[in-house]
């Protein structure tokens, strides 16, 4: 039986660990259906603000192109083939109620709690940098005050809680339940996130005498670094100097409860790290100012993520898996582990399945999307793909531009952060996954992805774009293919969408059930 997966992002290394997966849900790597959700007191963060982007993009491809009849791609299609819900009402939860930002508002301390209760709150978290903290913007590297925020206001009264907690429902249909948590361990909101909503978790679900459900982690390691503020200036926040010793001290935690006689955190951990820290340029507390840019260890993390979903066993698999790379080259396609395939089903390849969509979003927003924006159905006598897939169709009305233009949106923004990842993940070791050079720009966005290079036309590096890549079909191939309506399945839209991401992938695959080639 199929589970269901429920994948939680904590802090905002977790914003962008749900960023990758969703990018390896659209290439088809996904499990069959999916719920997302996101959990940080900085609800105005840059990273939050482009992971809801994201998650709206799917949601309306998703709806144009799998629930619309008339439109929908076929069934077996790879692209888009996991089915996302995010959580309602608005995919990020805050720990942080509104009109309670700093501890003694939410705790009721001075003289509103019992006597025990407030000494030890006095006890705990200094009066003046912790217990009036404003805690918007995060828990600035304070996994403690994390914790004890998370603790007292995860529950079922918030409807981010009560959508999440419709696993029971899950459970109470018969139906097995992975949840997977990724997020740092060496700032504040991962640390104290990772553990506090496991076990809120864990004791929900146990009440309700639910059992057939697995809880694993993605857990990052410190990856990246920034110039911390100076001293002088009196700033509460989560210091790159510290990284290594908060990380030191969560692990030893990690250790003590999975090797401890009672039930442990999680039942699969990954943990994940990087050679020498990704360096990031400009640093701020929080906010919209905060858009870091993706990183290559938070594309391993949505591997694992994918690899705990697949694996169909009721009991985590025993012992301790090891991946590793050669630090003295790039980090290349062969490293990533492939994504296992659900029951009867085979492995999936990274490079194949990634590396064809990122070709199918090259060719769509450079060639065949700006012949199919408004205006441009004069040019149906002349274009004989145009006739094979849109013959008879009102181009120019909003029922077809308005998917196209979604479309071609998340294309662009699948460009930006594949060609990101490549270029700001650093040089030591470095990336040898994406040549996007001739698409992607060296400017930075306010959204902290690169931007794209103006133009038009067929990319002159389209058949050198995946580093490695196995042998595909080149544009003129495309072309041809698309001109004589070569495909199968799917529906109006659809059908051409589906003939150009089969394309798109490696020969092998365009001839496979869920390829689209005669």
């Amino acid at each position: 039986m199929t589970a269901h997966c429920y994948l939680i992002g904590i802090g905002g290394s977790g914003s962008r660990v749900l960023e990758a997966a969703l990018h390896m849900t659209a290439a088809g790597l996904g499990p069959r259906k999916m719920w997302i959700g996101h959990m940080d007191p900085d609800r105005g963060n840059g990273n939050i603000g482009r992971l809801k982007r994201l998650s709206g993009q799917y949601a309306d491809l998703q709806a144009s192109l799998r629930k619309a009849a008339d439109q929908a791609l076929a069934p077996k299609a790879h692209f888009l083939r996991t089915e996302v819900t995010a959580a309602e009402p608005d995919l990020v939860w805050s720990p942080v109620p509104d009109g309670r930002r700093d501890l003694r508002a939410l705790f009721g301390a001075r003289g509103m709690m019992r006597p025990a209760a407030e000494h030890l709150f006095e006890s705990l978290f200094h009066p003046r940098e912790e217990q009036t903290l404003d805690l918007e913007v995060g828990f600035r590297g304070r996994p403690a005050i994390g914790a004890a925020v998370i603790a007292a206001t995860a529950n079922g009264e918030s409807p981010f809680w009560t959508d999440l907690l419709r696993v029971k429902r899950d459970l109470g249909s018969g139906v097995p339940v992975r949840i997977f948590l990724t997020g740092s361990i060496f700032g504040g909101t991962g640390a104290a996130g990772l553990p506090t909503v496991a076990r809120v978790l864990r004791s929900r679900l146990a009440e309700a005498g639910m059992t057939d459900f697995r809880i694993g982690a993605g857990v990052l390691l410190p990856y990246f670094g920034y110039t911390d503020p100076d001293d002088d200036e009196q700033v509460v926040a989560a210091r790159s100097a510290a990284f290594l010793s908060q990380s030191q001290g969560a692990l030893r935690y990690y250790h003590q409860t999975l090797a401890g006689s009672g039930k442990p955190i999680f039942d699969s951990m990954t943990v994940l790290g990087w050679p020498r820290p990704i360096q990031l340029e400009g640093f701020d507390i929080g906010g919209q100012g905060q858009s870091n840019p993706p990183m290559a260890p938070e594309l391993l993390a949505a591997l694992a993520c994918l690899d705990f979903f697949s694996d169909p066993e009721p009991e985590p698999r025993a012992g301790v898996r090891l991946l590793a790379a050669d630090e003295t080259k790039p980090l290349g396609w062969s490293d990533l582990p492939s994504v296992p395939g659900t029951t009867g089903e085979p492995e999936r390849s990274v490079k194949d399945l990634l590396g064809g969509l990122v070709r199918f979003a090259a060719a769509y927003h450079r060639l065949y999307y700006p012949a199919l924006r408004r205006g441009r159905s004069r040019d149906m006598d002349r274009q004989s793909w145009l006739r094979a897939y849109f013959g008879g169709v009102d181009l120019d009305g909003d029922a077809m531009q308005k998917p196209l233009a979604r479309l071609d949106d998340y294309c662009a923004d699948l460009l930006r952060w594949a060609g990101s990842i490549q270029r700001l993940s650093g040089n030591d070791p470095g990336l040898a996954l994406f040549n996007l050079g001739e698409l992607v720009d060296d400017r930075t966005e306010a959204d902290g992805m690169l931007a794209l290079r103006r133009g038009l036309g067929a990319p002159a590096s389209f058949d050198d774009l995946i580093v490695g890549a196995d042998a595909a079909s080149d544009l003129a191939d495309i072309l041809d293919a698309l001109s004589r309506g070569r495909g199968r399945g799917g529906h109006g839209l659809g059908r051409f969408v589906q003939a150009l991401h089969g394309c798109c992938l490696p020969r092998a695959l365009q001839s496979s059930p869920e390829g689209v080639m005669a």
